[in-house]
């Protein structure tokens, strides 16, 4: 099961954290994703101690990515060092940005149903692959 939680650190996603076996951590290609990796590991770290136990994190995921970007090229030059901070590893996969992500939300349907054939879709397969090698389930 994969619980998606808001892009915050608030009782959801704190609550999650604890249900969860693996940790995603998606990365929009912005300098502000890189501000909150140290947050974020603060709050696993703080999380960790209270349960007892390490919540593993299964990955970086780059999302929202245009590789003919200076900003997502310079991104994934620091992503590797945030994935050292949280000790795991950036996935090969990325996710472009793509208007039919957001109108599958709009539309409120899943983006496989919406846009089958949309680029973006094939780079969600591709993620959910990888991770699912990841975690050898």
């Amino acid at each position: 099961m994969i619980i998606d939680t808001p892009p915050n650190l608030g009782v959801l996603s704190l609550n999650a954290f604890i249900a969860s076996d693996y940790i995603i951590v998606p990365m929009a290609a912005d300098s502000f994703s890189l501000k909150g990796v140290r947050l974020l590991k603060q709050v696993l770290d703080d999380v960790a101690d209270e349960i007892g136990r390490v919540i593993s994190i299964a990955g970086i995921l780059l999302t929202k990515y245009n590789g003919r970007t200076n900003v997502s090229k310079l991104l994934e030059r620091s992503l590797h060092s945030a994935a050292e901070l949280l000790d795991t590893k950036v996935f090969d996969s990325r996710i472009r940005q793509a208007v039919v992500v957001q109108e599958s939300q709009l539309a409120k349907e899943d983006l496989l149903s919406y846009a089958p054939k949309a680029a973006a879709t094939d780079d969600y397969m591709r993620f959910v692959d990888e991770l699912l090698e990841r975690v050898e389930v």
